[in-house]
């Protein structure tokens, strides 16, 4: 930048918007009690938005999943994938 003070620069900052930008939130959520080894766990399952534009490929949604126990005041927050605890 250049003014009646001088000239000057800064380094770019890079910003990616799919960390800033919350879109509405997923539909047809669905939990499912499941089973393996005979630990039980939830499958979590839902669809983008309608009105977010993932088609084109010029968007990816990034969902966080939070839970936490009944009683308890602390959430648990999980990036969307199989996670096991």
């Amino acid at each position: 930048a250049t003014n009646a003070l001088g000239s000057t620069f800064s380094d770019p900052v890079d910003i990616d918007v799919v960390y800033i930008v919350m879109p509405n939130p997923p539909e047809n959520v669905t939990v499912t009690v499941m089973e393996d080894k005979g630990w039980p766990f939830l499958r979590v399952s839902w669809e983008p938005p309608h009105k977010a534009d993932t088609r084109s490929g010029w968007i990816t949604l990034i969902y966080e999943l939070r839970v936490k126990l009944e009683e308890e005041n602390d959430w648990e927050m999980h990036l969307a994938g199989q996670q096991k605890i």
